[in-house]
């Protein structure tokens, strides 16, 4: 009775513990080109629950725009 007890708790515990992960857990996504793209030698997106939080976009003369907040379209 007792393992049957604590099996049903790990298996609700299990996706509780799932979505606090991914809810606090940052990705960064980096996209290097070997060669310049259209003056663009790189590309860093954080992203945070299947959303962009943040875009860091690298120019070939090495300056950095940064993007913080992205708003959906």
């Amino acid at each position: 009775m007792v393992i049957a007890a604590v099996i049903a708790v790990a298996i609700l515990l299990v996706p509780v513990v799932y979505v606090l992960v991914r809810a606090f857990s940052i990705t960064r996504q980096e996209i290097e080109f070997a060669t310049p793209q259209n003056g663009v030698s790189a590309l860093y997106l954080d992203i945070q629950e299947d959303s962009v939080r943040s875009l860091h976009i690298v120019f070939a003369d090495g300056s950095v725009a940064e993007i913080k907040r992205l708003k959906a379209a």
